[in-house]
């Protein structure tokens, strides 16, 4: 094997539109790569100041400033790995070094066409500036380039413009300037300072490392979701700091295990959380329903949570910050993706810690459903119309009512009248699954969009159950009322005009009553005829007599003059006939069809037994299929029939009465 250099790799300026021109598309992030950049130079303040007059962004820190040379060698080198030229930690304050690519200065021209630097180290002051303009004609130079250019004297490299030293007012530290900005700066500070808090766990006083924006200070509490969490599990001892962060909500706190894998040594701190309602994620434009990464103080994974897709209500409230600085040690190699945002899924000490912070949420579901659960019969019983529909319960039933506010009280509600609508709806739900013996039914719903379906479903149920149930009811209840009001001398007239529209006064199951026109025409000529050779006794002895078809059965009503007493065999030979009429023309008219013919007195007096039979009732039962009724007890026979309707009703009243205090509570 030879070594005569026949052979050469180089590197092309188009590399930048791949590591840096392109790598962002937001303000935060190339921000956070400059304060990374800060933090590195041993910075112990980073002002960074947005004009809105002039469209610019300038970044300023104290740190130790850069020479000429400094920057040739280090800023303006590509790739530049400090770690391995100077060491893993910062000269004067030995902070663990977050740069590593040495590729996150370019970030700066993925939001800016020109970037113009001033540092000064030592007493002296360099200034430069670069315009992305001239670097990509530099590169259509170099693409554009023949064999017949010599490389030699063809220079394809780019050169910034230097910035006079009377023109350069610092006098240690660095300052960035970004202009001509491709994206709009009308965002609040507070926006910028929330996101910058959230990428560094490593901002603040106490790490001698302050960051501002504008004349604030960025703090760990521009978080600001830390006064909403309810619940917190932290890792190891040293992770008990972060209580002193959080607000009056937080009700429970959890120490676990920070030791990832014992043999590699590999541990963690930090914290996973649960707030108390999921609304508060909505008030933020990006998600925090997140699992932030840190190594050496700064987010190298925005969110871990999202790769377990995780479908538990409870992770829908998950919010943590986890310090892994295994991730990123100089040992071992670079598995952070060049954006520095990611870790790469297929390393293993990310693998690891992926399997590990599983286990935790694991454990965290399981204490979260016990903690949430008196949490949750605490706040739905808030309601006074909620506990009186509560305290009815007991048993099984009352636990299933437990369950089901845990379940519901985990749900995002975007106002109260949704929360309103979702309750009103189980509430309806649990009486028609508990009336079924089925409660169990409500266990196997999880998810948000279960709880959706079952809300439309049981929403519609109840309407249509409603209409039809009351209107079944009412209906009843008010013609019941209606006779029981009449006087006995009327009653027979009134009946008259009511029984053969309500033939459920005769039978529950009769719901309505109907009749085939061709059957009816029929019959009605055949009963003419029998009527005609009706003797005059017999004449004034009824008072009508009609054939109506309900719930599949052919039925005969007679109805005679309560005044009157008629013989039992009397009574047998005439429906006889009418049966006998009947029978015979629905022979004719529906030859297929199993006759089933039923035939029903009215009476005002029983009927007298000149002919000995043994038994009235069998009799025509037997003989017939014929039963009577005596005018003064189809009310109370009726009434007693509907006592469960009477009942149903008077439950269904006080079960909606509470709902409409809930609403009413709901909305006060």
């Amino acid at each position: 094997m030879t070594s005569d250099k026949k052979f050469k790799m180089s590197i092309s300026l188009n590399v930048l539109n791949h590591l840096g021109i392109g790598l962002y598309s937001h303000i935060p992030p190339v921000l956070s790569e400059i304060v990374a950049n800060a933090w590195d130079a041993d910075a112990t303040k980073v002002r960074i100041t947005i004009n809105e007059g002039d469209g610019t962004i300038s970044i300023y820190d104290n740190g130790i400033g850069m020479s000429e040379r400094d920057i040739n060698e280090r800023y303006l080198r590509v790739g530049y790995n400090r770690r391995t030229s100077e060491g893993i930690t910062t000269p004067i304050r030995c902070r663990p070094i977050m740069g590593r690519k040495g590729i996150g200065k370019l970030s700066v021209f993925s939001i800016a066409k020109t970037v113009e630097i001033h540092s000064a180290k030592e007493g002296k002051r360099h200034g430069l500036v670069m315009n992305s303009d001239a670097i990509q004609e530099k590169i259509r130079e170099e693409a554009n380039a023949t064999e017949e250019d010599n490389p030699e004297t063809k220079d394809f490299n780019y050169y910034p413009d230097v910035v006079d030293e009377e023109g350069i007012d610092i006098r240690t530290g660095t300052l960035i300037v970004l202009r001509d900005l491709h994206t709009d700066i009308n965002r609040t500070t507070s926006h910028l300072r929330r996101r910058l808090a959230r990428r560094f766990s490593v901002i603040g006083a106490m790490h001698e490392f302050q960051v501002f924006v504008g004349k604030e200070e960025v703090t760990p509490t521009d978080r600001e979701f830390f006064n909403y969490l309810e619940f917190m599990w932290y890792f190891g001892n040293e992770s008990s700091e972060y209580l002193e962060r959080t607000g009056e909500k937080l009700s429970s706190a959890t120490k676990l295990c920070n030791v990832v894998d014992p043999a590699e040594g590999y541990r963690i701190s930090g914290w996973i959380a649960t707030v108390d309602e999921r609304k508060n994620f909505k008030e933020y434009e990006d998600n925090i329903n997140a699992i932030v990464i840190f190594a050496r103080g700064k987010s190298v994974q925005d969110d871990i949570l999202s790769s377990y897709r995780e479908g538990g209500i409870y992770s829908k409230y998950l919010i943590g910050e986890i310090q892994a600085d295994f991730l990123d040690v100089n040992e071992e190699p670079d598995i952070i993706t060049s954006n520095r945002q990611n870790v790469r899924e297929d390393a293993e000490r990310y693998r690891k810690l992926k399997e590990f912070i599983w286990k935790q949420l694991k454990r965290i579901q399981s204490d979260w459903a016990d903690l949430r659960k008196e949490a949750s019969i605490q706040r739905a019983t808030e309601n006074p119309a909620i506990k009186k529909w509560y305290s009815k319960w007991k048993g099984g039933n009352r636990k299933a009512a437990e369950r089901l506010f845990q379940k519901l009280e985990s749900l995002p509600f975007p106002n109260s009248e949704a929360r309103t609508e979702m309750y009103k709806a189980n509430l309806v739900a649990f009486e028609t699954l508990a009336l079924r013996g089925s409660l169990n039914a409500l266990d196997q719903i999880e998810t948000e969009e279960q709880f959706k379906t079952m809300m439309r479903i049981f929403r519609d149920l109840d309407e249509l159950e409603a209409m039809r149930y009351y209107d079944v009811v009412e209906e009843r209840i008010a013609v019941v009322n209606h006779l029981d009001n009449i006087k006995p001398s009327a009653l027979e007239a009134t009946l008259q005009e009511y029984i053969y529209d309500h033939l459920w006064l005769l039978d529950p199951s009769w719901e309505r009553a109907a009749t085939d026109k061709r059957i009816e025409k029929s019959v009605t000529e055949d009963f003419d005829a029998i009527d005609a050779k009706l003797t005059a006794p017999e004449k004034r002895a009824r008072l009508d007599i009609r054939y109506k078809t309900a719930a599949g059965k052919h039925i005969i009503v007679e109805l005679k003059k309560a005044d009157r007493v008629v013989d039992v065999q009397d009574l047998g030979r005439q429906i006889g006939k009418y049966k006998s009429a009947l029978e015979k023309c629905l022979r004719t008219q529906r030859p297929d069809e199993k006759e089933n013919v039923e035939c029903i007195i009215l009476l005002g007096k029983p009927p007298s037994n000149n002919g000995g039979v043994e038994d009235i009732d069998q009799y025509l039962r037997i003989n017939f299929k014929c039963r009577y009724i005596f005018y003064d007890a189809l009310i109370e026979d009726t009434l007693r029939n509907y006592k469960a309707y009477l009942e149903a009703q008077d439950e269904v009243s006080k079960f909606r009465k509470l709902l409409n205090e809930f609403t009413e509570d709901m909305v006060k």
